[in-house]
């Protein structure tokens, strides 16, 4: 019982000194925030009164500015008002003096329409005729070599009545005109080259209808520019030629275009033998290449058998004197120096046979593999060109032909050219064939003969 006394006292203690050292630290902590606290408002109080003070400032200048710009908006909107007032009185003055020339232009009409009576239809013939001599100039390439024509017959697209002058004048350039479309001359006139420059050359005009440089360069006339102009691509030499030896005074055809050059412009679009053979791609690059090669194989197979045949028939001419140059020769030779034996001699006449006709018929087997392989590239190059053909008509559709020119054509290029590269490798396999065939029948003709000539001795 003691014990648990002396521990319930020690308890009591220990709390007791707990709660004393909080209740001073509390006050202490308490004493020192009421000090910061009554610091605290002071310096607040000075800064918002600072902060107030220049607000105040501030308003004061924005109040100052609006009352100057309102009075700058006052005159501005009071200055706009009388020029309103002034725009609107000059309007109607305006309108007031259209008005009066409105009706003395009807006065003027009418009275000119009565004073000019029946000639009103020949003056609006004229003019007519003026307008449409006009279109016709601005498109004919005499205007090339008469220049400033067409503006002499402004008057067409005029009101004012036409002069004499002007009636002269639009008979002239008729005269003219009829003149001109029915001479060949020549005159110095400026040239649009194919860079764009502008040079001054001599010309030479086949009536309305064609025109070219001394040079033998065709020309296109473009009637919005009122320019002659060198085409882009010129047309065959042999064109160029006979203007070049009709310049020079033969008697050589010239190439005229009624067109005035557009269908000079069709001609040189043709594609030549070598952009017809671009046009089939790769796979027709490696046509060229096989028919080529198989050409190449055709005419040393056919030299080789035109040497052997040549030196037969001279061996056919001589049997007496065998030579080695020749098939035969060597077979005979082979014959002739063995034992009498028959069956030695036949076994020799056939191997003498079996090692001389590979080198008749060397080549033929890879000309006949490339007469089948090109019809088959080409027929490969045609199903490419008609799969580019449908993606191109999957992705824009068929309205423009244009899109699927590019597959087209390689797909009939490279047909063509498969077949141009078979047929004559097709020939030649034919001919060597029979060549080679009618030489081996007869050595083997002669070499049975031999044999059995032999024989019988």
């Amino acid at each position: 019982m003691n014990s648990l006394n002396k521990s319930n006292k020690a308890r009591k203690s220990i709390l007791l000194n707990v709660l004393f050292k909080v209740f001073f630290l509390s006050f202490i902590f308490l004493q020192v925030n009421s000090n910061a606290q009554d610091s605290i408002p002071i310096s607040l109080l000075d800064k918002a009164k600072q902060i107030s003070d220049q607000d105040q400032q501030l308003n004061a200048q924005r109040l100052t500015t609006f009352k100057k710009n309102q009075a700058e908006q006052i005159a501005l909107l009071q200055k706009s008002r009388e020029r309103l007032k002034q725009s609107q009185a000059v309007q109607a003055q305006l309108k007031t003096l259209f008005d009066q020339n409105d009706n003395q232009l009807a006065e003027l009409e009418n009275s000119l329409q009565k004073r000019s009576g029946q000639l009103g239809e020949v003056f609006g013939v004229a003019k007519e005729a003026a307008g449409e001599l006009q279109i016709q100039l601005s498109d004919t390439i005499t205007s090339a070599q008469y220049k400033d024509r067409l503006t002499s017959l402004d008057f067409s697209h005029s009101k004012r009545i036409p002069e004499l002058s002007d009636l002269h004048r639009l008979w002239y350039l008729l005269q003219q005109e009829m003149l001109a479309s029915a001479q060949i001359t020549k005159f110095k006139g400026d040239v649009v080259t194919e860079n764009g420059n502008i040079i001054a050359t001599d010309i030479v005009r086949f009536g309305s209808l064609s025109a070219a440089t001394t040079a033998g360069d065709f020309l296109l006339w473009h009637g919005e520019s009122q320019q002659l102009q060198q085409l882009l691509k010129q047309p065959d030499n042999r064109y160029k030629n006979n203007l070049l030896g009709y310049l020079q005074g033969d008697e050589t055809p010239v190439l005229i275009d009624p067109s005035r050059g557009q269908l000079l412009s069709l001609l040189a679009q043709k594609p030549t033998i070598i952009e017809r053979m671009q046009q089939g791609g790769n796979v027709g690059y490696v046509i060229i290449a096989l028919g080529f090669i198989g050409l190449i194989i055709a005419i040393w197979n056919s030299f080789g058998i035109y040497l052997t045949k040549k030196s037969l028939d001279k061996q056919l001419a001589n049997l007496t004197q065998l030579q080695n140059n020749n098939p035969l020769g060597r077979v005979l030779h082979k014959l002739k120096h063995t034992d009498n034996i028959e069956e030695n001699k036949a076994q020799i006449l056939h191997e003498a046979l079996l090692h001389e006709s590979p080198n008749l018929v060397k080549g033929q087997s890879s000309l006949k593999l490339l007469t089948g392989v090109c019809p088959l590239l080409g027929l490969l190059g045609t199903v490419m060109g008609m799969i580019v053909t449908f993606q191109s008509i999957t992705l824009y559709g068929s309205n423009d032909p244009k899109l699927m020119a590019g597959g087209i054509s390689q797909a009939l290029t490279t047909t063509v050219l498969g077949l141009l590269a078979a047929i004559p490798l097709m020939f030649f396999h034919s001919y060597l064939v029979n060549r080679s065939h009618n030489i081996i029948q007869i050595i083997q003709h002669k070499s049975l003969a031999f044999l059995n000539k032999s024989q019988v001795k």
